[in-house]
């Protein structure tokens, strides 16, 4: 597989050489990969927005018991 240094320093795979890859041109494999990483950022996104509902949830339910 091969690495490719990125313009900010971080090396990452040249998704070209990955089996899935095979018979697609470069710009629909770059298509697929920001689909993907977008997706992460969204479900992240919504993990954070649940754990910051169930810490102020928490806060809520302490402020209440006192």
């Amino acid at each position: 597989m091969k690495h490719v240094q990125s313009s900010s320093g971080f090396c990452a795979d040249n998704a070209v050489h990955y089996p899935e890859s095979k018979g697609k041109d470069e710009r629909m494999i770059l298509k697929d990969e920001v689909t993907n990483l977008r997706l992460l950022v969204v479900d992240f996104l919504d993990l954070v927005g649940q754990r910051i509902e169930m810490e102020a949830e928490k806060t809520r339910n302490a402020l209440i018991k006192r």
